[in-house]
């Protein structure tokens, strides 16, 4: 009986986590703000280093190998617990912790960003998987952002207008072959605005490469991306 009511509350826990309980760890006591004292020590030590925050030169060709995007932003490491909290959110459908990392990324934005943003843009998921998963996480994490800084969040400008292979068995190459033309705009950009294009993790960088040279051929002036987690190396 002890065993069943042990597996029962940690199920409990996390449907609905103790408001005390750091949610990024699930072990330690908040520390005066959303996370605990260990988990923010280790944010602040990931986002003063230099991969974190990333810039690169305007592109204006396909031809080119550089990056569509002129920075990206990365709150979190995508390993340990950065890891399991964004795959909790994604595949243990726990939306609660959208606001929570919405709000990280959106401190470490505040700090390191140069640019005000004109818009603010989610990757899309294809139809039948944000039907399947009953939301887009990485729409859930720009609603905090826009709501955060006050930008228009755009969620219907960029759309994934073709099913395609899971990326986590591709290699570098493979992925971006697989993303080629998966991506849509549903209108032109006048003006040439500063759009922050919002995903959950970067591994490779090629959903965000596919999404950004989509919105720079619609009009984009500049594009930054901004995820929750990053692979480290990349």
């Amino acid at each position: 009986m002890a065993f069943l009511h042990q597996i029962c509350k940690s199920f409990l826990d996390l449907l609905y986590p103790l408001p005390n309980v750091c949610p990024l760890c699930r072990q330690n006591p908040k520390s005066g703000g959303q996370i605990c004292l260990k988990c923010e020590r280790e944010l602040q030590c990931w986002q003063g280093g230099p991969e974190s925050w990333t810039t690169f030169p305007v592109v204006k060709s396909r031809k080119t190998t550089g990056p569509y995007y002129q920075a990206l932003y990365a709150a979190a490491p995508y390993r340990g617990v950065y890891r399991q909290a964004i795959q909790s959110l994604k595949y243990g459908r726990q939306a609660y912790l959208a606001k929570v990392l919405g709000e990280l990324m959106a401190r470490h934005l505040q700090a390191k960003a140069n640019h005000p943003f004109d818009l603010i843009v989610p990757v899309p998921l294809a139809a039948r998987k944000e039907v399947q998963r009953g939301f887009n996480q990485s729409r859930l994490l720009a609603e905090v952002l826009s709501h955060r800084f006050s930008v228009p969040l755009e969620d219907k400008l960029l759309l994934k207008n073709r099913e395609t292979k899971a990326q986590a068995r591709l290699d570098k190459n493979k992925r971006l072959e697989n993303l080629k033309g998966a991506f849509a705009v549903t209108r032109s950009l006048p003006n040439s605005p500063c759009i922050l294009l919002v995903d959950d993790i970067f591994t490779t960088g090629a959903t965000v490469q596919e999404a950004a040279a989509t919105l720079c051929k619609a009009g984009a002036g500049r594009v930054e991306v901004v995820v929750w987690a990053k692979s480290i190396g990349y």
